[in-house]
């Protein structure tokens, strides 16, 4: 039941936030395009029961972005950018020098996105924010050693964590506006407000949430010409 209304409250999530991003005016000049990208991830453990007490030593993990980007430009200098991705996002425990646990969630990830622009020429410095919401559709862990079961404190089950991830980010980058189209190169840092992990025993973490880096290049050509006025 609890997982159920969870659902349900993103469900609504996901409507108010298209249906907040849909009013754009006509006029406004439209783009359309792919993206590809790295993302480095880790996430925060929080509030273990201290009788419970384990250090988790975590490194960056790297992994995949690949989606579609629809940008619409209501002037030279504002606009709004939705991305619909899939991105590889978790965390890597080094357990000793011998052993690392990876878990990786791969994620279907809408993000629409204030985007304001700096600069009147072809190259400009641009910067973006704003909310995003996350469905996982596959998760991967490393196998763990016999000897190593009780070194390894928080271990993702799909069946009963979280599927859902919802957060903030925002970042910066550069755009180049040519006859071929727009490229784009930027990074942002996302992070989670949504627990990963379900906290069902007193071993559990009360927070347990997602850290993102994402570098990526996009290129994206417009779908009309907007007029001058």
């Amino acid at each position: 039941m609890k997982n159920m209304l969870s659902n349900k409250k993103h469900l609504v999530l996901i409507i108010v936030i298209l249906v907040s991003f849909a009013r754009i005016q006509s006029e406004a000049q439209t783009y359309i395009g792919v993206k590809r990208g790295v993302s480095f991830s880790q996430a925060t453990f929080d509030d273990v029961d201290p009788n419970y007490n384990m250090e988790i030593v975590q490194e960056q993990t790297q992994g995949d972005i690949t989606g579609l980007i629809l940008k619409f430009l209501q002037d030279k200098h504002a606009g709004l950018l939705f991305e619909f991705n899939m991105i590889d996002k978790g965390w890597t425990q080094i357990v000793d020098e011998n052993f690392k646990y990876k878990t990786t969630l791969k994620y279907l990830n809408l993000y629409p996105q204030s985007q304001v622009v700096l600069g009147k020429r072809k190259f400009r410095l641009f910067f973006i924010g704003g909310p995003y919401v996350s469905y996982l559709y596959d998760a991967e862990s490393s196998e763990i050693p016999a000897d190593q079961v009780e070194n390894i404190p928080f271990i993702y089950d799909s069946e009963r964590d979280n599927k859902w991830d919802f957060g903030l980010g925002g970042g910066g980058g550069f755009s180049l506006e040519t006859k071929l189209g727009n490229f784009q190169i930027d990074g942002k840092f996302s992070l989670g407000l949504s627990n990963i992990i379900e906290k069902e025993q007193d071993t559990d973490p009360e927070f347990s949430r997602n850290q993102t880096i994402e570098v990526s290049f996009s290129y994206s050509y417009p779908l009309f010409n907007k007029k001058d006025n």
